[in-house]
C-alpha cells in the first residue's frame, strides 16, 4: 500500500505497524519514536522505492514533526502520469506513527473530475474499511530503511511493507506501476 509514511506514509505515504509485536529479520532495527523525529527534522523527504539510476520514488512524502504528531503530504504519478497526494496527520503511540482514516485525504487530478472522484471515494472506503493504520520504520543494515504498515492492533496489511529512504532535498516521481495495489 502506497503509504505517507507514514507513510502512513503520507500514510506515506502515508502509514504503520506494532513495533513491539514483530519480530522481524536480524538485518534490521526498529527506529525509536525519537530517532524518527531526528530523521524527519534533518531529512524530511520520504522516498518510498527509491531507483538509484533515475533518482526517483515512486511516492514522495514530505513530513512535518509537532510534538508527538506526524503530518505529511505525498505526492505519486498514477497510470497514464496524472497525479495523486495522500496528505494526513497522526500521532506516535510508542515507536509508531498511527493515523485514523478522518485525519487523511485522497486527491486525483486526472482530466476526468468523475474518475477522479470515484478514484478518491474508492481509495477512503478501503482505508476506512482497515481502520486506524499505524507505521513503523525499520533501519537496515545494507542501507535505507523499510517502512511496515499494520492496523491498530498490529494485523498485516496487504503490501504493508515497503522500501523507503529519507532525503534533506525533494526528487523526482515516476508513474507507479499498475500492478502494485494502492
Amino acid at each position: 500500500m502506497k503509504t505517507l509514511t507514514l507513510s502512513i506514509a503520507l500514510c506515506a505515504s502515508a502509514c504503520a505497524a506494532v513495533a513491539q509485536d514483530i519480530d522481524g529479520p536480524t538485518d534490521r532495527r526498529l527506529v525509536t519514536s525519537e530517532e524518527l523525529k531526528e530523521i524527519i527534522a534533518e531529512t524530511p523527504f520520504e522516498c518510498s522505492n527509491y531507483a538509484d539510476d533515475s533518482d526517483t520514488c515512486e511516492v514522495l512524502t514530505v513530513l512535518e514533526v509537532d510534538g508527538d504528531k506526524i503530518g505529511g503530504a505525498g505526492k505519486a504519478l498514477y497510470s497514464e502520469g496524472f497525479p495523486g497526494t495522500i496528505t494526513g496527520e497522526g500521532v506516535l503511540d510508542g515507536n509508531r506513527i498511527c493515523m485514523a482514516p478522518e485525519n487523511v485525504t485522497f486527491t486525483f487530478d486526472s482530466p476526468d473530475p468523475e474518475m477522479n472522484k470515484m478514484a478518491e471515494s474508492q481509495l477512503m472506503a478501503m482505508l476506512e474499511s482497515l481502520g486506524t493504520l499505524c507505521t513503523s520504520y525499520y533501519e537496515l543494515e545494507a542501507g535505507g530503511y523499510v517502512s511496515v504498515t499494520t492496523m491498530q492492533d498490529g494485523t498485516p496489511i496487504p503490501d504493508g511493507e515497503e522500501a523507503v529512504r529519507f532525503f534533506d532535498e525533494e526528487k523526482a516521481l515516476r508513474v507507479v506501476p499498475e500492478e502494485v495495489d494502492i
